[in-house]
């Protein structure tokens, strides 16, 4: 009898414990939901109070910088220590900009940052030293240069990372001794933030002649490495520093072979920076390649190739177009739709039309221009987040454009596949107003979003090839995109 009250007992106590750590886990949940930032799918189903718990959030602050004082510097610097007001202080930060450095810097010797503890559950998770070195890496300036220094030699190697990348983004000729002593060294986990830093100066055009120079000759061991077989960086800093002398050491052996896993990035950076290849380097790469076999690498290096030889008028490149136009697989046809283009002189279209609106704005844009432009944002915004991404954003705009553009380039499943959505927005189409577009679209989410994701899928099919459609379209209008 005894026995069996202590085993009544014991069973009470398991099961009550299971109540108490089962309320205390639906009250973390709520708690968690309820301190959740709006993301994007708020965004969809409720515009309106997503924009208000964003506001509350402070995620559209925008300071003054010339009339925010030190105080409230030195309060935002703070509020990094706090993992909630963190992302709120990181972005009024980086809007204020340059006048924050100082502060910033003070706080790489506060020991406040300094004593921290990293989370083991999370690769992703920040600690407020990272907070800094982030901002500090961003805003790009000299003044942190002492102490970015002394960091890249840091026992963390998430901070080593941050500040590699910010000493190299400065580009000055004063931090070449510490990058080159970091290239030297080989981590390929350092490396790849050193080349992550150097490619921000270069689009930046931060990057002195000085440094470029100091640094080139620790560059080249990196041509060949496998760890950097997507990354265009280390070919891309020698033709800045010194084009003739970089040429002349890609274009030889071991680099300009197909064997070297770093080719394809290597021929995209002599792409980029329009580098006229030696004919004789052609002819001997394209000679190694042969035809294409279904290998995807050897594809993208005969493609590459292609467009090189299409930019330089190599002859007999014309009839290799069209035959991979008509006969090549999928990733040929994209390449040997870039190099017809090409050889119309016609290169990176969709940055010819985003330079002019920029320049002109989009009503003085030629129709041809309006329609590439309008398909590209198509094209980016529903491979990136479907349909509602596309009308959500500005893109959704020119939605009359794109279903124009559609038509002259004879794209008629993806014109279809527009027309259905725009067909969920009733008679009158998707509103020109982004807000009320935005409110029309939280609509059809909550009616019809299995519907909607329906399309992104026979979007994502890309039966009609829409990428050699634009560049063929562009060739053809050649005018329009020089």
């Amino acid at each position: 009898m005894i026995s069996a009250y202590r085993g009544l007992a014991v069973r009470s106590i398991i099961w009550i414990a299971a109540i108490l750590i089962g309320t205390i886990i639906v009250i973390l949940l709520v708690r968690a939901k309820d301190r959740k930032r709006p993301g994007f799918r708020d965004w969809l189903r409720d515009p309106t109070s997503f924009y208000r718990r964003a506001a509350q959030d402070g995620l559209f602050e925008d300071p003054d910088p010339g009339r925010v004082t030190d105080d409230q510097i030195r309060a935002e610097v703070s509020a990094l220590l706090n993992d909630r007001k963190a992302q709120r202080a990181a972005s009024w930060l980086r809007k204020v900009g340059p006048r924050c450095v100082p502060f910033l810097v003070d706080a790489l010797r506060d020991s406040r940052f300094l004593t921290y503890s990293r989370p083991k559950d999370s690769a992703f998770a920040t600690v407020p030293i990272d907070r800094v070195l982030s901002i500090l890496g961003r805003l790009g300036d000299a003044r942190m240069a002492e102490a970015m220094t002394h960091l890249a030699f840091d026992s963390d190697i998430r901070i080593r990372q941050e500040a590699a990348m910010a000493l190299t983004s400065l580009g000055a000729a004063e931090q070449a001794a510490t990058i080159k002593r970091l290239l030297l060294e080989g981590n390929a986990k350092i490396v790849d933030y050193v080349f992550i830093g150097l490619q921000h100066a270069i689009e930046r055009k931060t990057a002195s002649p000085e440094f470029l120079t100091a640094i080139f000759d620790d560059l080249q061991q990196y041509l060949t490495w496998e760890e950097f077989q997507f990354e265009s960086k280390p070919a891309q800093a020698m033709l800045r520093a010194d084009r003739s002398r970089a040429l002349s050491i890609i274009t030889s052996d071991p680099v300009w072979r197909f064997s070297n896993p770093s080719l394809v990035p290597i021929l995209r950076a002599l792409l980029k920076e329009r580098v006229d290849i030696p004919p004789q380097a052609l002819a001997q790469l394209d000679h190694e390649l042969g035809e294409p076999n279904g290998d995807r690498r050897r594809e993208e290096v005969i493609g590459l190739l292609l467009n090189a030889q299409a930019r330089q008028r190599i002859r007999g490149v014309e009839a290799r177009i069209t035959r991979y136009l008509d006969a090549g697989s999928t990733l040929i046809q994209h390449y040997a739709a870039e190099a017809f283009a090409a050889i119309n002189g016609v290169i990176d279209p969709l940055a010819h039309t985003s330079n002019l609106i920029d320049a002109r704005g989009w009503d003085r844009m030629t129709e041809p221009q309006q329609f590439l432009h309008a398909v590209y944002g198509l094209e980016g915004e529903v491979n990136n987040g479907g349909f509602s991404q596309y009308f959500f954003n500005s893109a959704g705009d020119f939605w009359r454009t794109a279903l124009a553009g559609l038509r002259a380039m004879n794209v008629n499943t993806t014109f279809e596949l527009l027309q259905k959505a725009v067909d969920f927005f009733g008679p009158d189409g998707p509103s020109a107003d982004r807000d009320e577009r935005q409110e029309q679209l939280s609509k059809i989410i909550d009616e019809r979003e299995a519907d909607l994701h329906a399309l992104d899928d026979e979007f994502f099919k890309d039966e009609d090839q829409r990428y050699v459609r634009l560049l063929l379209y562009a060739a053809k209008n050649a005018e329009h995109f020089h």
